[in-house]
């Protein structure tokens, strides 16, 4: 990655549910690689995370912007481990800004995003990042385009011209509702959380990494 920013994405669901966090006034998601970081954690914080898409024993939360929304965060700090959004984010720290984008931010990200020369996405995927993941491509498409639009001598590789066309058709909330990790959560009844990502700039913050280590992340709006 080359880059001057990054834009994160993992639209179900980690970086919809901080949006939604930060949104509703949480001080801090500092995210970390893997659940036992967040167990150990000091001090008093709220845990959120997931393991195979429901809350870990033990934790406040899950990975659920249904759940961010309604839960007493203002003023808290929050420790995140997911499966892949909070490493996607992880990877991402450190080599210039960093946003965690969705559905739910949309226009504010891509806002920030053309501030700068050059912008990398991130799709999270799945399986750690290992696989290709649809709804992310589909969110990546549609924010290619709030980009090219108020940035219209942006230059395009090769990947974000096929994200570009993905993100012109109407079918895009139809992708996501196809993908297959969309399709697990609804199988596990988590198809609320879905319908709550597919809510366009509903949560419109800019959730940014303004500090970072080795293992963490803090994001803040």
């Amino acid at each position: 990655m080359d880059a001057e920013c990054y834009l994160v994405i993992d639209v179900l669901r980690a970086t919809t549910t901080i949006a939604v966090l930060l949104a509703r006034g949480a001080a801090e998601v500092r995210v970390v690689g893997s659940l036992a970081e967040a167990r150990q954690f000091g001090g008093d914080v709220l845990r959120a995370g997931e393991e195979r898409g429901f809350r870990p024993e033990g934790f406040d939360l899950g990975n659920s912007p249904t759940e961010a929304a309604t839960a007493a965060v203002e003023g808290r700090r929050i420790v995140m481990a997911t499966t892949n959004g909070t490493n996607a984010l992880l990877a991402a720290a450190g080599r210039g800004a960093v946003f965690a984008a969705s559905l739910v931010n949309l226009s504010a990200a891509a806002a920030a995003a053309a501030q700068y020369r050059r912008a990398a996405i991130l799709c999270a995927g799945t399986h750690r990042g290992t696989r290709f993941a649809l709804e992310d491509f589909a969110v990546a498409g549609l924010l290619t385009a709030t980009l090219a639009r108020s940035a219209p001598n942006l230059e395009l590789g090769d990947g974000a011209r096929l994200a570009l066309a993905c993100g012109r058709t109407p079918e895009a909330s139809g992708m996501v509702r196809a993908a297959a990790h969309a399709r697990y959560l609804a199988s596990v009844g988590f198809g609320a959380d879905i319908e709550a990502a597919l809510q366009l700039d509903s949560w419109p913050v800019v959730p940014h990494v303004a500090a970072s280590g080795e293992g963490w992340a803090a994001l803040r709006c």
